[in-house]
């Protein structure tokens, strides 16, 4: 429905213009479609945004850039053992890392203080490498095998190069 204008009269008496009563429900109509058309948004549009880019408050919605989604956070020189947060992210001469691999791309997986696990995917030369943290205590990196890293041998079974 198009919006209801009051018409407020002539100033400075109003004279001509809509009674209180017309004022009134032109009032009404026009809240009530605005209303109408706020509960067809969805809960989304009404609830609270994320407060940085790891807020894992229940309810919250998510932005661009939240737990490396649409935009990828880039850490410089720094310790993968602190980001526990779940998400993504690019790490530029990080420490902690694979032996050999300070550059490439984590991604942590919580599940609480003392327990997460991290993938690490090499700039250098794609490899993978994972690790989990237990008891609060983080693991040595372990590489996963594939084909840029082995090879089979005729009997089927995996030889690293």
């Amino acid at each position: 429905m198009a919006r209801s204008i009051i018409n407020l009269g002539v100033a400075p008496t109003g004279q001509g213009g809509d009674t209180f009563r017309t004022a009134s429900q032109k009032n009404n109509d026009n809240s009530a479609e605005l209303y109408a058309r706020q509960a067809l948004l969805g809960t989304a549009s009404n609830a609270t945004l994320t407060v940085g880019n790891s807020d894992i408050t229940s309810g919250r919605v998510l932005k661009v850039g939240d737990y490396g989604f649409g935009v990828m956070p880039v850490f410089n020189d720094y310790g993968l053992d602190v980001l526990t947060s779940f998400g993504y992210c690019y790490i530029n001469n990080g420490y902690n890392a694979p032996t050999g691999h300070r550059f490439g791309w984590l991604f942590s997986l919580p599940v609480s203080d003392g327990y997460a696990i991290q993938e690490f995917r090499s700039q250098t030369d794609g490899s993978v490498h994972t690790r989990a943290k237990l008891s609060g205590t983080w693991q040595a990196w372990r590489m996963t095998y594939n084909t840029g890293n082995t090879t089979r041998a005729a009997d089927g079974t995996l030889k690293a190069i």
